[in-house]
């Protein structure tokens, strides 16, 4: 309770604790990412979209001027997400929607830590409270078959919003409202078809 203050104490039994590790620029992780293998000797391609990719060659176009490049890379990895079986039909995916809510810190009493609360009446599901350095905290997240065409920006459906809600109700001493919700954003995961 030290930790999560906003934590109902009746019922708590105990907690466990334990230490992972957190992203907090993306982006920069990405250029460091690309550094690191242009400094291993990989050609490092901007502004460019991928049409094909086959086992020996792969077809990019330039997005600024709308060329198109043949290339021959030795190795290609195809960290194309949720689109991967749109360059590799061969590829088999079950993509899945999973919604975050963004909320204020005063919500959860002064919260100093991540929370990991399994969702009621579900042994094997759980949601996460990750609170930010800027005094927002997320939480997430759901895990939704997607249905249809694949997205660029998946929505947040309101049954979504309603659900993260209700496991926040579960635990908290003052359950959270619609009225909290700063925001919400949706992602999408490329689960494998393994059929």
């Amino acid at each position: 309770l030290d930790l999560a203050p906003g934590l109902r104490s009746e019922g708590l039994r105990g907690g466990q604790l334990s230490f992972d590790g957190q992203l907090v620029d993306d982006a920069r992780f990405v250029v460091g990412l690309a550094r690191t293998a242009a400094a291993h000797g990989a050609s490092v391609l901007t502004r460019c979209a991928a049409e094909e990719l086959h086992g020996d060659r792969a077809v990019v176009r330039d997005r600024i001027t709308g060329s198109a490049l043949q290339l021959r890379p030795r190795v290609t990895v195809n960290a194309t997400g949720v689109w991967a079986q749109e360059l590799v039909p061969q590829v088999k995916l079950l993509p899945s929607r999973g919604t975050h809510l963004v909320l204020d810190e005063r919500v959860f009493g002064g919260l100093r830590s991540a929370l990991t609360i399994p969702v009621p009446g579900d042994a094997s599901r759980f949601t996460l409270v990750l609170p930010q350095q800027d005094g927002r905290v997320y939480v997430g997240l759901t895990d939704e078959p997607l249905q249809g065409p694949t997205p660029d920006v998946p929505p947040v459906p309101e049954h979504d919003v309603d659900f993260l809600l209700g496991v926040l109700g579960s635990v908290l001493a003052e359950p959270p409202g619609r009225g909290d919700v700063a925001g919400a954003y949706a992602g999408l995961r490329p689960l494998l078809d393994a059929g």
